[in-house]
């Protein structure tokens, strides 16, 4: 009777195509690396957490980052808290036309999708003299809780508040519709 302690062909070509197997992994691995650490990839954080969120294999991100880089795919969804508080805050300062601008560039989120997300104060221009219930409806929702930003206490521990001001000058500098009074807005009385 002969004992044969060596690996069988069967064996050893399975062990062949796990080595394999592993070296395309690291491989798969290190790409990602490569490609992340080379280009800077609007919404990266993102992209990774959708695709790792759905099962994807290292393979199949490094296509989905081959063409983030060629621009065309970019996530449409997973902003976080962080990510739809600081589109909030640059629609804020810089205005509509700088968010969307950074949308496109960095991968911001959208005005419609920080408004989806938070309820944010609207307020009810008035032709003339304010009307009570204008005023009653825009200190609703200036005030609302629910409305961003939210008051937070500051070093002292009194409230950061509203200001309203009820004269006869436009504070809006630019003209436009309003559909509401079939009118233009945005002109001062003198002119």
């Amino acid at each position: 009777m002969f004992i044969y302690f060596g690996l069988t062909s069967f064996q050893l070509s399975n062990a062949k195509c796990r080595a394999a197997t592993a070296g395309q992994k690291i491989a798969d691995h290190k790409r990602i690396l490569m490609l992340l650490s080379a280009n800077d990839i609007a919404g990266s954080c993102r992209l990774l957490a959708t695709a790792l969120r759905h099962g994807a294999s290292a393979y199949t991100i490094c296509g989905l980052l081959d063409r983030a880089i060629s621009g065309l795919y970019s996530p449409q969804s997973g902003f976080t808290k962080r990510d739809l508080d600081i589109a909030l805050l640059v629609k804020s300062i810089g205005g509509p036309h700088l968010l969307y601008t950074l949308q496109k560039s960095q991968g911001f989120a959208s005005w419609r999708t920080v408004g989806h997300h938070h309820k944010i104060s609207k307020l009810l221009p008035s032709i003339g003299i304010p009307s009570v219930d204008e005023i009653n409806s825009n200190i609703a929702s200036f005030f609302d809780p629910l409305a961003k930003p939210q008051a937070t206490p500051v070093q002292n521990g009194l409230l950061s508040g509203n200001i309203m001001m009820v004269d006869g000058i436009a504070l809006e500098t630019r003209c436009h519709y309003c559909s509401r009074h079939d009118s233009i807005l945005g002109l001062c009385c003198d002119h």
